[in-house]
């Protein structure tokens, strides 16, 4: 697994449904009209100051992906945040819709955050309207 939960998505979508899907990095915001299944990746906003350090805001977005066993919208968002000077993830909230139930334990370890983390993360995951 990488580091960068974009990738990984990535590779899931490979591995599950032999599909290729591209990732767009974009700075500040979701842009663009995107009519095809892709995954984006945003740096949103950066909050802090020289002396504590900033803290990055970050959203990983599967969009417009239909699955092609059942047709049905396949969403899973990732909204994380990284500290400059520790290099920690702080947040780390995860939904997902859409997927199999057989796929739950493949998909917790696609999206779980790897690097170091905050003693005081904030987590979060949803899959199909649950939280786990």
């Amino acid at each position: 697994m990488s580091s960068n939960p974009a990738e990984n998505i990535q590779s899931f979508l490979k591995t599950r449904f032999q599909m290729d899907i591209p990732v767009f990095y974009e700075k500040y915001g979701l842009t663009g009209d995107f009519t095809q299944p892709c995954i984006r990746h945003t740096e949103d906003w950066t909050a802090g100051d020289i002396y504590i350090g900033y803290t990055t805001f970050f959203n990983v977005i599967l969009q417009g992906f239909y699955r092609p066993d059942n047709n049905n919208l396949l969403e899973i968002n990732i909204e994380y945040s990284i500290h400059d000077l520790s290099g920690q993830y702080d947040d780390w909230k995860v939904t997902i819709n859409g997927a199999l139930e057989s796929e739950k334990e493949m998909l917790i370890q696609v999206i779980k955050p790897i690097g170091f983390l905050s003693d005081s993360i904030r987590s979060e995951i949803n899959f199909n309207g649950i939280q786990l």
